[in-house]
């Protein structure tokens, strides 16, 4: 589990990105395949995500998406606060 924080942490070899207003987030599709039906499907078809790249998520605030994908990476959230897991499950 290191090693696959590591490389989200880091962004190496990373092959999709997602923005938000003030960060920009290095992943990758085969991580977020492996845990979204979703993102598996948007990726198996030639939508313009899988094109570009990049997946636009305008109304994530940074915070929570750092904490979703870290979720999706290693199965593990920190500081379970019920604001911050109400903003989780909407995401």
């Amino acid at each position: 589990m290191e090693d696959i924080e590591y490389h989200f942490a880091e962004g190496t070899h990373s092959d999709l990105k997602l923005p938000t207003k003030s960060e920009t987030f290095h992943i990758h599709k085969a991580i977020f395949c492996a845990r979204s039906p979703v993102f598996r499907k948007i990726f198996a078809t030639d939508m313009k995500e899988k094109i570009q790249e990049c997946v636009d998520i305008p109304d994530l605030e940074a915070d929570t998406l750092r904490r979703m994908l870290l979720y999706m990476y290693i199965n593990t959230m920190e500081n379970s606060q019920w604001e911050i897991i109400l903003k989780l499950y909407a995401a």
